[in-house]
Protein backbone atom coordinates (compact mmCIF):
# COMPACT_ATOMS: atom_id res chain seq x y z
CA UNK A 1 0.00 0.00 0.00
CA UNK A 2 0.87 3.65 -0.64
CA UNK A 3 0.30 5.58 2.09
CA UNK A 4 0.64 8.66 0.73
CA UNK A 5 -1.13 7.97 -2.44
CA UNK A 6 -4.34 6.60 -0.04
CA UNK A 7 -3.51 10.06 2.07
CA UNK A 8 -3.84 12.45 -1.10
CA UNK A 9 -7.03 10.32 -1.94
CA UNK A 10 -8.78 10.79 1.41
CA UNK A 11 -7.66 14.46 1.09
CA UNK A 12 -9.40 14.72 -2.22
CA UNK A 13 -12.50 12.78 -1.00
CA UNK A 14 -13.23 14.45 2.55
CA UNK A 15 -12.78 17.91 0.19
CA UNK A 16 -14.82 16.75 -2.21
CA UNK A 17 -17.86 15.95 0.67
CA UNK A 18 -17.24 19.38 2.39
CA UNK A 19 -15.88 18.16 5.46
CA UNK A 20 -13.09 19.33 7.93
CA UNK A 21 -10.24 16.39 9.43
CA UNK A 22 -12.17 17.38 12.76
CA UNK A 23 -15.64 16.52 11.46
CA UNK A 24 -14.52 13.71 9.59
CA UNK A 25 -12.77 12.50 13.20
CA UNK A 26 -16.14 13.08 15.21
CA UNK A 27 -18.01 10.91 12.97
CA UNK A 28 -15.15 8.02 13.60
CA UNK A 29 -14.48 8.64 16.78
CA UNK A 30 -11.08 9.36 16.63
CA UNK A 31 -8.56 12.72 17.18
CA UNK A 32 -8.35 14.60 14.08
CA UNK A 33 -4.51 14.49 14.21
CA UNK A 34 -5.30 10.81 13.26
CA UNK A 35 -7.24 11.96 10.49
CA UNK A 36 -4.10 14.39 10.04
CA UNK A 37 -1.53 11.61 9.53
CA UNK A 38 -3.37 9.87 7.33
CA UNK A 39 -3.62 12.45 5.21
CA UNK A 40 -0.15 13.20 5.08
CA UNK A 41 0.56 9.20 4.27
CA UNK A 42 2.52 8.82 8.37
CA UNK A 43 -0.42 6.00 8.93
CA UNK A 44 -2.87 3.84 7.51
CA UNK A 45 -6.39 4.06 8.88
CA UNK A 46 -6.80 0.91 11.16
CA UNK A 47 -8.49 -1.61 9.42
CA UNK A 48 -12.00 -1.51 12.13
CA UNK A 49 -12.01 2.30 10.61
CA UNK A 50 -11.97 0.75 6.90
CA UNK A 51 -15.49 0.63 6.73
CA UNK A 52 -16.66 3.34 8.29
CA UNK A 53 -14.13 5.48 6.59
CA UNK A 54 -15.55 4.64 3.09
CA UNK A 55 -18.74 4.72 4.02
CA UNK A 56 -18.31 8.61 5.24
CA UNK A 57 -16.14 9.35 2.07
CA UNK A 58 -18.36 7.39 -0.43
CA UNK A 59 -15.78 5.51 -1.61
CA UNK A 60 -15.40 1.47 -1.69
CA UNK A 61 -12.48 -0.33 0.69
CA UNK A 62 -10.88 -1.53 -2.85
CA UNK A 63 -10.41 2.37 -3.90
CA UNK A 64 -9.19 3.50 -0.25
CA UNK A 65 -6.25 0.46 -1.08
CA UNK A 66 -5.87 1.43 -4.26
CA UNK A 67 -5.75 5.16 -2.99
CA UNK A 68 -8.11 5.92 -6.33
CA UNK A 69 -11.58 5.91 -7.88
CA UNK A 70 -11.57 2.64 -9.85
CA UNK A 71 -13.98 2.09 -13.27
CA UNK A 72 -15.52 -1.18 -13.40
CA UNK A 73 -12.40 -2.52 -15.50
CA UNK A 74 -10.24 -1.54 -13.10
CA UNK A 75 -12.29 -3.07 -10.37
CA UNK A 76 -11.06 -6.71 -10.28
CA UNK A 77 -7.68 -6.25 -11.13
CA UNK A 78 -7.22 -3.85 -8.07
CA UNK A 79 -9.15 -5.84 -5.76
CA UNK A 80 -6.95 -8.74 -6.51
CA UNK A 81 -3.39 -7.01 -6.57
CA UNK A 82 -4.75 -5.75 -2.69
CA UNK A 83 -5.32 -9.08 -1.64
CA UNK A 84 -1.69 -9.71 -2.86
CA UNK A 85 -0.37 -6.88 -1.35
CA UNK A 86 -2.18 -6.93 2.00
CA UNK A 87 -1.41 -11.18 2.56
CA UNK A 88 2.06 -10.70 1.80
CA UNK A 89 2.36 -7.32 4.25
CA UNK A 90 0.88 -9.91 7.15
CA UNK A 91 3.64 -12.22 6.53
CA UNK A 92 6.11 -9.63 7.15
CA UNK A 93 4.63 -8.30 10.21
CA UNK A 94 3.87 -11.59 11.57
CA UNK A 95 7.95 -12.55 11.26
CA UNK A 96 8.95 -9.04 12.43
CA UNK A 97 7.12 -9.70 15.47
CA UNK A 98 8.81 -13.01 15.96
CA UNK A 99 12.09 -11.73 15.48
CA UNK A 100 11.50 -9.03 18.25
CA UNK A 101 9.98 -11.89 20.64
CA UNK A 102 13.12 -14.01 19.94
CA UNK A 103 15.24 -10.83 20.52
CA UNK A 104 13.84 -10.47 24.20
CA UNK A 105 13.89 -14.10 25.17
CA UNK A 106 17.62 -14.01 24.08
CA UNK A 107 18.83 -10.50 25.97
CA UNK A 108 17.16 -11.74 28.94
CA UNK A 109 18.57 -14.97 28.98
CA UNK A 110 22.24 -13.75 28.42
CA UNK A 111 21.62 -11.09 30.99
CA UNK A 112 20.51 -13.44 33.90
CA UNK A 113 21.44 -17.26 32.74
CA UNK A 114 24.88 -17.00 31.01
CA UNK A 115 26.76 -15.13 33.71
CA UNK A 116 25.87 -17.63 36.39
CA UNK A 117 27.03 -20.69 33.92
CA UNK A 118 30.07 -19.07 33.09
CA UNK A 119 33.10 -18.97 35.63
CA UNK A 120 33.67 -15.44 34.59
CA UNK A 121 35.76 -12.34 36.31
CA UNK A 122 33.59 -9.24 37.28
CA UNK A 123 34.37 -7.63 34.37
CA UNK A 124 33.39 -9.88 32.18
CA UNK A 125 29.98 -10.79 33.81
CA UNK A 126 29.51 -7.14 33.73
CA UNK A 127 30.01 -6.95 29.45
CA UNK A 128 28.31 -10.04 29.19
CA UNK A 129 25.53 -8.27 31.03
CA UNK A 130 25.39 -5.19 28.92
CA UNK A 131 25.45 -6.91 25.98
CA UNK A 132 21.97 -9.33 26.97
CA UNK A 133 20.47 -5.69 28.03
CA UNK A 134 21.40 -4.37 24.27
CA UNK A 135 19.98 -7.24 22.53
CA UNK A 136 16.75 -7.34 24.94
CA UNK A 137 16.61 -3.50 24.08
CA UNK A 138 16.94 -4.38 20.52
CA UNK A 139 13.72 -6.75 20.60
CA UNK A 140 11.77 -4.47 22.69
CA UNK A 141 12.40 -0.83 20.09
CA UNK A 142 11.58 -3.45 17.25
CA UNK A 143 8.17 -4.78 18.99
CA UNK A 144 7.00 -1.08 19.99
CA UNK A 145 8.11 0.14 16.33
CA UNK A 146 6.21 -2.32 14.71
CA UNK A 147 2.94 -1.86 16.96
CA UNK A 148 3.57 2.14 16.48
CA UNK A 149 3.52 1.84 12.46
CA UNK A 150 0.27 -0.53 12.07
CA UNK A 151 -1.04 1.41 15.18
CA UNK A 152 -3.09 4.51 13.57
CA UNK A 153 -6.16 5.40 16.07
CA UNK A 154 -3.88 7.46 18.41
Amino acid sequence: MNNEKIGKFIVSCRKNKKITQKQLADKLGISDRAVSKWERGLNMPDVSLFEPLCKELDISINELISGEKLNDNEYKTKAEENLIMLFSNKKKIVCLRLIAELLIIFGIAIMLVLPDILDMTLMQNMTIRIIGLFIFGCGTFLGYYIRSIFNSKK
